[in-house]
C-alpha cells in the first residue's frame, strides 16, 4: 500500500531529513525533520544523523556522541497524535507536554503512566518511535504551534519512522520492531478473584469455594500483599496462613492457579501494616531474613559514594535489586523460585516506578538517566525467566510498569483507580488508559474490577460496581480487586446477578477473545481499538473516546456513570443490535 520513502539528507547547513510518503487522503505527503541540537549546539559531521531503511516504510535515524547529552530535534506537524502509553486523560495528545516516564500516582493521573511507550501516530499518516529508557519529552504543538519537538537524553540516538498511513498499519510496523504481547495461557482468559490481602488461610479459602458455590467463573485467585514473612522474602508467613502447601493444594485442586504479589525492593525496615488483623504477624523493625545477605554481596542498586541504596517506599525502608548485576538478578531469581517450587503460576509484578529511582549507580555503570525507565523491564524479564525456566509457557505476569521492551509480556493493569465515576482516576479513566495503552503496543491490559482506591461504602456502590462489571466482562479481562476486599456478593443479590451474568457473557466470549488475543500477536492490533484507530479520517469517530472495538467485530459503548442510557456514535453502515437482535441502518 505504502511506497518507500524517498529519504533526503541535507549535509551542510542545518541538518534536514525529508521523507515523502502516500499521504492519509490519498496523494503524496511528506514530513521534515529538522533543527537538530546536541546540548543546545548544531550538531557537527561527527554526530550528524544517518539514515538507514529497514524494511519498506520503515526507516532508521542515528546519530552518536561521546558522552551522553541532550538531543532536541523537530518535526514540521500540526495534527493530532495518538499512543505514548497508557494515559488516563484523553486520546489525543495534540497541545501537550507528554514525558516518557514512569510514576506512581494513586490519585488524579492525567497523563502520568506506569506504563509509558515512547511512540505516537500522527494524523499525518506516520509513526515516530524513539528506542529509549530515558525520560523523553514530546512536547506536541506547545512551544512550537507547527511542531513537535523532542527532547531526549542518550549516548546513542536512535529513532525510526514508520510510514502509514493507516494506523493499523502503522502499529504492525511498529511491534514488529519493538515487540508484540504474547499470547498467555487459556487460564489467564477466565476471571480473576483478588483482595487488598487475606488475612488467613480461611479467607483464601473462601474466595476459592465460595465462586464456586456461587457458579461464578474463575480461574486466578491472586493473593496480595502481605503473604510473605517480611517484603519480600519469598517465604509464607505461617502467622497468616496455617498450612500454605495445602491451601495452595486446595486451590488447585478446585481448578484455579496462584498468582502472588510482591515487588524487587527488599526491606531492613517495615512499617506497621495499618491493615486490620496483622500488626502482630509482621516484623516493623527487623530486616527481611535475606536482606543481609544480598547487602553483602553487593545484590543491591547503589548510591553513587558506593553506600547501598537504601529508600522508603509504601511498604518500609529497603532496597532494590540491581538487574544489571548478573550474580545478583542469579540469586533473585532463586528466592522467587521459593514460591514457584511451591505452586505458585505466576506474580503481579507491583512497583518499579522511575520515581522510585533517584541517583544511583548501576553494577554495569550505566548512566542512570538512560536506563530508569529500563529498571521495571528488567525486572519483569528477571521473573519471566524465572518462571520459563521452571515452567514452561504455563505461567502469566500481572505488570503494574513497563514500557518499549516489556510490552511482549502478558500482562498489565491500570495500577490505583478510584472506585468512582471521576474523570480524574475512576471508571472513565479506566476505558481511557485501556485504548491509549493498545494504540502503544500494549492489548493485554486490565483494570482491578470495582476500583482499588476504596475505604468506605456508599449509596450507590452497587451501580458502580455494576458499571465496572459491564465494562469489564467486554474487555481482556475480569479481576475483582478492592482496598476493602470486597467480593460479588457484598454489593447485593442483584449486583450478584448482574456479576454472574456477564462473568457468564464473557466466557462464553472465550473463541472470539482468545482470537483476537492471537490476532494482536501477529500483527499488534490490540483486543480493545478505540475508533481513531480504525477509522482516523473520521472526525466523529475520533470524538467518539469513550466507545471502541472490543475484536474486529463488536462495538462497545460502556454507561460510564450513575444513568441508565447514552449516547453511542454509529459509523454508516448495517448494524445488529447484540441484546436484541434488532437490525439497525
Amino acid at each position: 500500500m505504502a511506497a518507500v520513502a524517498e529519504v533526503t539528507v541535507v549535509k551542510s547547513g542545518p541538518v534536514e531529513l525529508g521523507f515523502t510518503f502516500p499521504g492519509t487522503r490519498g496523494g503524496a505527503d511528506s514530513i521534515t525533520l529538522d533543527r537538530f541540537l546536541l546540548n543546545g549546539q548544531p550538531v557537527t559531521a561527527a554526530n550528524q544523523p544517518q539514515v538507514r531503511q529497514l524494511a519498506a516504510g520503515v526507516n532508521e535515524i542515528t546519530a552518536q556522541s561521546p558522552a551522553a547529552g541532550d538531543w532536541e530535534f523537530d518535526l514540521a506537524d500540526q495534527s493530532s497524535y495518538y499512543g505514548f502509553g497508557e494515559r488516563y486523560d484523553r486520546l489525543n495528545h495534540a497541545h501537550s507536554i507528554v514525558l516518557n516516564g514512569s510514576r506512581d500516582a494513586s490519585d488524579a493521573k492525567g497523563l502520568s503512566t506506569y506504563q509509558p511507550v515512547p511512540f505516537f501516530m500522527s494524523l499525518r499518516g506516520y509513526g515516530l518511535w524513539v528506542d529509549t529508557f530515558s525520560e523523553t519529552s514530546f512536547d506536541l504543538n506547545v512551544t512550537e504551534r507547527y511542531r513537535v519537538r523532542v527532547k531526549v537524553c542518550a549516548d546513542k540516538l536512535r529513532f525510526v519512522l514508520f510510514e502509514g498511513p493507516r494506523f493499523p498499519l502503522i502499529l504492525d510496523r511498529f511491534t514488529a520492531l519493538a515487540g508484540r504481547q504474547q499470547l498467555p495461557p487459556y487460564w489467564a482468559f477466565a476471571p480473576w478473584k483478588a483482595r487488598d490481602y487475606h488475612r488467613n488461610q480461611a479467607e483464601v479459602n473462601e474466595d476459592v469455594d465460595r465462586y464456586r458455590q456461587l457458579g461464578l467463573p474463575a480461574s486466578i485467585i491472586l493473593i496480595d500483599s502481605p503473604w510473605a514473612t517480611n517484603y519480600n522474602t519469598y517465604e509464607f508467613n505461617p502467622k497468616q496462613f496455617d498450612d500454605a502447601r495445602q491451601m495452595i493444594a486446595h486451590l488447585h485442586d478446585e481448578g484455579y492457579k496462584l498468582i502472588l504479589w510482591h515487588t524487587s525492593w527488599i526491606n531492613n525496615k517495615t512499617m506497621r501494616p495499618g491493615e486490620q488483623g496483622f500488626a502482630d504477624k509482621i516484623p516493623t523493625n527487623i530486616p527481611a531474613t535475606n536482606y543481609a545477605e544480598a547487602e553483602k554481596n553487593g545484590y543491591f542498586l547503589h548510591r553513587p559514594d558506593g553506600s547501598t541504596y537504601v529508600n522508603d517506599w509504601w511498604k518500609g525502608a529497603g532496597s532494590l535489586i540491581d538487574f544489571t548485576n548478573p550474580a545478583a538478578k542469579k540469586w533473585w531469581q532463586g528466592q522467587v523460585g521459593k514460591v514457584i517450587a511451591m505452586g505458585a503460576d505466576g506474580f503481579k509484578d507491583d512497583d518499579a516506578e522511575g520515581n522510585f529511582i533517584v541517583d544511583v549507580k548501576y553494577a554495569s555503570g550505566e548512566d542512570q538517566r538512560l536506563v530508569r525507565n529500563r529498571y521495571a523491564v528488567d525486572y519483569n524479564h528477571a521473573v519471566a525467566e524465572a518462571l520459563t525456566e521452571r515452567k514452561g509457557k504455563d505461567w502469566v505476569l500481572f505488570q503494574r510498569c513497563g514500557t518499549s521492551g516489556s510490552n511482549g509480556l502478558p500482562l498489565f493493569w491500570s495500577g490505583d483507580n478510584d472506585a468512582n465515576f471521576s474523570t480524574q482516576n475512576g471508571l472513565p479513566t479506566v476505558v481511557t488508559a485501556g485504548l491509549n495503552a493498545g494504540m502503544s503496543g500494549m492489548s493485554l491490559w486490565m483494570s482491578d474490577l470495582g476500583g482499588y482506591n476504596k475505604r468506605n461504602r456508599y449509596e450507590g456502590d452497587n451501580v458502580l460496581f455494576d458499571r465496572w462489571t459491564q465494562y469489564s466482562a467486554l474487555s481482556p479481562g475480569m479481576e475483582v480487586m478492592s482496598q476493602m476486599n470486597l467480593g460479588p456478593w457484598d454489593y447485593g443479590d442483584e449486583a450478584l446477578r448482574i456479576f454472574r451474568q456477564y462473568s457468564v457473557l464473557h466466557m462464553s466470549l472465550f473463541p472470539y477473545r482468545y482470537a483476537a488475543a492471537q490476532e494482536s500477536a501477529r500483527n499488534g492490533l490490540p483486543m480493545m481499538r478505540a475508533l481513531a484507530l480504525m477509522h482516523q479520517d473520521d472526525a466523529d469517530a475520533r470524538e467518539a473516546e469513550t466507545e471502541y472495538y472490543f475484536g474486529p467485530d463488536l462495538l462497545v459503548a460502556p454507561v460510564l456513570s450513575a444513568v441508565t442510557e447514552r449516547e453511542v456514535y454509529l459509523r454508516e453502515g448495517n448494524w445488529i443490535d447484540y441484546w436484541t437482535g434488532a437490525r439497525l441502518t
